[in-house]
C-alpha cells in the first residue's frame, strides 16, 4: 500500500487515465489501442511489447472469438452489468460489439505486425500491454485498505476511480455498497451475478468488509478488462470458475467443467521445453 501511494502521489487523479478523451477516439483500426498504450499517457507506468495475436482477438475481426467477452458474460458480469454505482452506460467504455460474434471488448491492445518477408506477406504479430498503470494501482490500494480495515479510505479510492472512468456515476458509501451486494445472490454457473463466493484462507468480516471487497474486485474487473489480471483475483479469493455451453438464445444448456478452489490447474503449467529438460511438470488431475 505504501508503494502504491508513492506511485500515485498526493493527488491520484493526476496518475489516472484520461478515459473521457480515450472514449472519444475511434474504436476502428488501431486508434484507441495505440492511444491506450501510448508513452504519452501519464497513467502508463510500464509498457511491454510481446509477440501475441491478442490484438486480433480483441479487435473487430472474426478471429479469436472464443477468447473474447461474450454477450452473456457482458450482460451478467462485466460491461453491461450494473453495480452500486448504477448502470455502466455512465462509464467511458466504448465496447465494440459484433453481432455475428456476439462479443464485447474494449480496444486496449494494438495489433502490430513485424514483416520477416514483405513479398511473402509473412512475419510475426506483436502487441503492447500496459503492464502497470495508475488505475490498476489505485484498485490495488483500495483492496489493501479494505483488507486492513481502512474502509473509508477504500471507498475514497473507489470514488476517485469512478469520477475518472465515468460521467454521472453514483458516488459510493459503505452503506450503499453493502445494500447493493447484500441484495445480490452469489454467482452460480446457471444463474450468474457480479457477486462471487469467497473461499479464502484468511477471515473476512461479513457485514462491511466482504461487500467492500466485492465492490473493489467488481470495479477492478471492469477497469482492467483484457489486461490479464482477473485470474489472480480468482486465485487469491478462492473463486470457483466454470466452463459452460450457451446457446444462441443465451441460455446455459450445460456446465461442462469446473475449477474448484484446490484444483491443480490453477497453477500455470511449466513451458514444454523446461519439462523436456527434466523438471517435473505441475500436476494435473
Amino acid at each position: 500500500m505504501n508503494y502504491a501511494t508513492k506511485a500515485l502521489g498526493a493527488n491520484p487523479t493526476d496518475k489516472l487515465r484520461d478515459w473521457a478523451s480515450w472514449y472519444t477516439l475511434s474504436a476502428n483500426q488501431q486508434v484507441q489501442p495505440q492511444a491506450y498504450t501510448s508513452t504519452d499517457e501519464k497513467a502508463n507506468f510500464l509498457l511491454q511489447a510481446v509477440q501475441s495475436e491478442f490484438g486480433v482477438a480483441c479487435g473487430p475481426y472474426s478471429a479469436g472469438e472464443r477468447y473474447t467477452c461474450g454477450e452473456y458474460l457482458a450482460a451478467t458480469e462485466t460491461l453491461k452489468a450494473s453495480g452500486p454505482w448504477g448502470s455502466t452506460t455512465n462509464f467511458y467504455f466504448k465496447a465494440f460489439s459484433n453481432s455475428a460474434m456476439a462479443s464485447y471488448f474494449l480496444r486496449k491492445v494494438p495489433y502490430l505486425f513485424e514483416y520477416s518477408d514483405v513479398q511473402a506477406n509473412i512475419g510475426y504479430p506483436h502487441a503492447i500491454y500496459s503492464v502497470f498503470n495508475g488505475d490498476e494501482t489505485l484498485m490495488v490500494r483500495a483492496e489493501a485498505h479494505a483488507l486492513q480495515g481502512n474502509y473509508q479510505d477504500a471507498v475514497n479510492d473507489l470514488n476517485t476511480e469512478l469520477a475518472r472512468i465515468s460521467r454521472g456515476a453514483t458516488a459510493l458509501t459503505l452503506e450503499s455498497i453493502a445494500a447493493f451486494y447484500n441484495g445480490v445472490e452469489y454467482y452460480t454457473p446457471t444463474e450468474p451475478t457480479v457477486k462471487k463466493k469467497f473461499n479464502t484462507t484468511f477471515a473476512i468480516e461479513p457485514e462491511v468488509q466482504e461487500p467492500l471487497l466485492q465492490c473493489v474486485l467488481h470495479l477492478r474487473r471492469l477497469v482492467t478488462l483484457h489486461e490479464g489480471l482477473r485470474m489472480q483475483d480468482v486465485k487469491r479469493y478462492g473463486m470457483e470458475i466454470y466452463r459452460r455451453t450457451i446457446n444462441k438464445n443465451k441460455d446455459v444448456v450445460a456446465v461442462t467443467d469446473e475449477m474448484p478452489v484446490n484444483d491443480p490447474r490453477r497453477a500455470v503449467q511449466l513451458p514444454q521445453d523446461v519439462i523436456s529438460a527434466g523438471l517435473a511438470a505441475n500436476p494435473r488431475n
